[in-house]
């Protein structure tokens, strides 16, 4: 696939799976598929579908906050949360006036995620994070109108990354991308992570990064949906939609973007 700058993105998604391996210890394409989700936030509107990332571990200590942390330097306006209730992410996410002009456009990180659906309350919130996978997604609340409650259709489409103990909800988990973590070995050369410092080295990559997501919009939105033989084999209709964005990106750059991204879902798929 042409671009208008492969040098750059490909550059680009070096300098963040660069990034990302000083301080996060798990495999190489596990680096690859969080820097070409990274990359997926700022391109958004371009994107068919929005998969959430589900990071998950084993054992404690594993680096899941960790991930989140970074995910959260570079990513495209993002909102953390942390065992947040489901009462307070309805109110930011769905709080949506008529005409749209509050509609959440941010990256939702959501760690301790365990607390959140585990609560009576969950299942609007669950209703709402599935209808945000979809281009289209809407997602109807109760408003309050001039004759009284009225049902409402709020347009909702952003990125996810979930981080906790146990499973996700299967309707959660279904449209995710598993990143696997595990402690780090002895001898590990990651350093440790210390935010403010960190954020000095990611200032430059995301304002580059914000950058490339309004150079590129335009030809992102161009790009025609994907035939069965673009994917890799043996995907599921659902792990199509779910790898496509990523795929988009990693087409776009180029180079052996392609294959690497490629082989990197396969593996996220079959751990899952």
């Amino acid at each position: 696939m042409n671009t208008n700058n492969p040098v750059n993105g490909h550059v680009l998604i070096d300098k963040i799976v660069d990034l990302y391996s000083q301080y996060l210890s798990c495999s190489p394409e596990q680096l690859d598929l969080l820097a070409l989700w990274t990359m997926h936030t700022h391109g958004m509107p371009a994107a068919p579908f929005s998969p959430s990332l589900n990071i998950h571990s084993r054992q404690k200590q594993s680096g899941k906050s960790l991930c989140l942390e970074l995910l959260r330097l570079l990513c495209h306006e993002p909102e953390m949360h942390i065992a947040a209730a489901p009462s307070l992410l309805l109110h930011q996410l769905a709080d949506a006036s008529h005409d749209g002009e509050n509609e959440f456009t941010g990256t939702l990180l959501l760690d301790d995620c365990h607390a959140t659906f585990g609560t009576r309350m969950n299942l609007k919130l669950q209703g709402l994070l599935t209808a945000r996978f979809r281009q289209h997604g809407f997602y109807t609340v109760e408003a309050k109108g001039a004759e009284g409650y009225e049902m409402q259709q709020l347009h909702v489409f952003f990125p996810t990354a979930f981080a906790g103990h146990g499973r996700l909800p299967a309707c959660l988990a279904d449209r995710s991308i598993l990143i696997s973590l595990e402690p780090k070995p002895p001898g590990s050369p990651c350093q440790p992570f210390r935010f403010y410092d960190a954020l000095k080295l990611a200032r430059p990559i995301s304002h580059d990064l914000r950058e490339w997501g309004g150079k590129n919009y335009e030809t992102m939105c161009a790009i025609a949906p994907y035939r069965q033989d673009q994917f890799p084999p043996g995907l599921t209709s659902r792990q199509q939609d779910c790898a496509e964005p990523l795929l988009h990106i990693a087409d776009f750059i180029g180079g052996e973007w392609p294959q690497r991204a490629r082989q990197a879902l396969v593996n996220a798929f079959a751990l899952a």
